[in-house]
């Protein structure tokens, strides 16, 4: 039983057209740097905790902000990976 989906290689096309249009839309908002991401809220969550902390018990609080900056490090860096891979790819989609 053939595909009622795609029957003809137009309609083929114009869907493997769509899904590439898609996937560049997709990573121009990544290579932007657009949006917030669960990892961005939960370290600005975990930021928010760490200066309370130091704002309850000022002596035991280095824990807390060391914490807090490997966090937010961590964030940093991850958003920075995710950008530059969304350039190398938005790169490659245009060579080909």
């Amino acid at each position: 039983m053939p595909s009622s989906m795609i029957d003809t290689p137009q309609a083929l096309d114009a869907a493997i057209e769509a899904s590439a249009q898609s996937r560049r839309e997709k990573l121009l908002r990544t290579a932007r740097g657009e949006g917030i991401r669960l990892a961005d809220v939960l370290s600005g969550l975990v930021a928010l905790l760490a200066c309370a902390e130091v704002i309850i018990e000022p002596k035991r609080a280095g824990f807390a902000v060391c914490i807090a900056c490997l966090a937010i490090a961590s964030v940093y860096i991850g958003r920075k990976a995710r950008r530059q891979q969304a350039i190398r790819e938005l790169q490659k989609m245009d060579t080909r």
